[in-house]
């Protein structure tokens, strides 16, 4: 059985919790980055905004859209892979 390999947080040196951020599967079924603050309009029309990108979608079935990752919890920061 292989161990899971220990990831210290960067920005505080705390050991970090391997996990993932789920979104919605029923609204617009991807998680979005857009540039700013959230807003509404960026909420509604962000998937048609420039400079909007998906980073991820719905790919299991049941699951809705994922990204996977790691938090710390000393310093409440997440590092997500897309």
């Amino acid at each position: 059985m292989q161990e899971a390999k220990v990831q210290l947080c960067p920005f505080c040196a705390s050991e970090m919790e391997h996990g993932s951020v789920l979104g919605n599967q029923h609204m617009s079924g991807s998680i979005r980055w857009v540039v700013g603050e959230p807003t509404f309009t960026k909420n509604l029309f962000g998937s048609f905004m420039a400079g909007s990108e998906e980073l991820a979608k719905i790919d299991k079935l049941f699951a809705g859209p994922y990204l996977r990752g790691s938090r710390c919890k000393s310093c409440r920061k997440v590092i997500l892979d897309y």
